[in-house]
């Protein structure tokens, strides 16, 4: 599955749950959005058509589009994924397309400090330990 760099891409200018928003339909390495900025996916119905229908952290089945937003939503906790369901006038696009250092400056993070952690930093394995001990655990 690949992701795009959020920093290059063209976003829908949106509303999405009465908040101004970006969306886009490509899927976003999250770990690089700069900090203060949330990003959710979309999932649409499985039976009839690309309708969407709930929103969660991470979708990886029935991918609608993927969230840019400068707060956080309230999310329904769930014992498999915590997700929100979506109602046909919770996301609108308003026909123009930004960036996000351009919603960045109409929408300015209302917490700075969150961020992302990065997907490719991993933890590092300890020298003395054999593949095969790491595998045991």
């Amino acid at each position: 599955m690949t992701q795009a760099d959020p920093m290059h891409e063209k976003y829908e200018e949106v509303e999405f749950f009465g908040k101004p928003a970006l969306f886009t339909n490509i899927r976003i390495d999250r770990s690089m959005l700069p900090p203060g900025l949330y990003h959710y996916d979309i999932q649409h119905f499985d039976k009839g058509g690309m309708i969407p229908s709930v929103v969660k952290e991470n979708v990886r089945a029935h991918y609608f589009g993927s969230i840019v937003l400068n707060e956080p939503l309230k999310l329904m906790e769930s014992k498999y994924s915590d997700y929100k369901l979506m109602e046909y006038d919770d996301l609108n696009f308003k026909s123009k397309a930004s960036t996000i250092p351009e919603y960045q400056k109409i929408c300015p993070a209302k917490h700075p400090e969150h961020k992302y952690p990065s997907l490719v930093e991993k933890p590092p394995i300890p020298e003395h330990d054999s593949w095969e001990r790491v595998l045991e655990r």
